[in-house]
């Protein structure tokens, strides 16, 4: 869609495959109360396709192997990556994505 600069391709195999979570939120995204909510969210990843640009807003981490790595892209209100978060996790991250939205919608109205 060229919303990203970067480009994916079909690796053959699964990459980064297994549960993670979001360690910590890289500057300068750590101001933003909405990616900050980040911190603790778990996941997992199951993919054949990565890209070549992957990402530096948050650091995750694979549990029981501390394999740490950067990942997730956020601007623009937006947030891309590779993970399947569980939102269960952090709770608070869904409360401060719908306050997000409504703050959005009356900016927009």
């Amino acid at each position: 869609a060229g919303v990203i600069d970067g480009e994916c391709f079909y690796t053959g195999r699964p990459v980064r495959f297994g549960y993670m979570y979001i360690d910590a939120v890289n500057e300068p995204f750590s101001e933003d109360e909405l990616y900050r909510s980040l911190e603790g969210m778990r996941g997992h990843e199951f993919h054949y396709y990565d890209s070549t640009v992957n990402g530096e807003a948050c650091t995750a981490v694979k549990p029981g192997k501390e394999k740490k790595r950067n990942c997730m892209i956020v601007r623009n209100n937006g947030i891309w990556g590779f993970p399947h978060f569980y939102y269960d996790s952090v709770p608070g991250f869904v409360d401060c994505f719908i306050e997000r939205m409504k703050q959005k919608s009356r900016i927009q109205r």
